[in-house]
């Protein structure tokens, strides 16, 4: 296995761990673009160093629902639900 292939596992991984449709949606993008969707993909993981995994994952979510499989649509998405989180409490 090369050094790519195992960053990109790496990052599969942790995708998995923040739940399976962020799982789904990173395994999605590597498929249909390859190293561009590598970036999205560390993009989509890295979410979940600032926001909690549950609405990163519910952020996927909904991105595969909408179709719109890029990393600034679930950062939207993240940003808008944790903002509504906060608004209730």
């Amino acid at each position: 296995m090369s050094g790519a292939e195992a960053v990109m596992w790496a990052h599969l991984a942790q995708a998995r761990a923040i739940g399976a449709e962020t799982e789904r949606l990173c395994q999605l993008l590597f498929a249909v673009e390859g190293r561009v969707g590598q970036r999205k993909l560390w993009g989509i993981v890295h979410l979940a160093d600032r926001h909690p995994r549950q609405m990163v994952n519910a952020a996927c979510a909904r991105a595969l629902e909408d179709g719109v499989h890029s990393y600034r649509h679930v950062k939207a998405i993240t940003e808008q639900l944790v903002a509504q989180a906060l608004e209730r409490l």
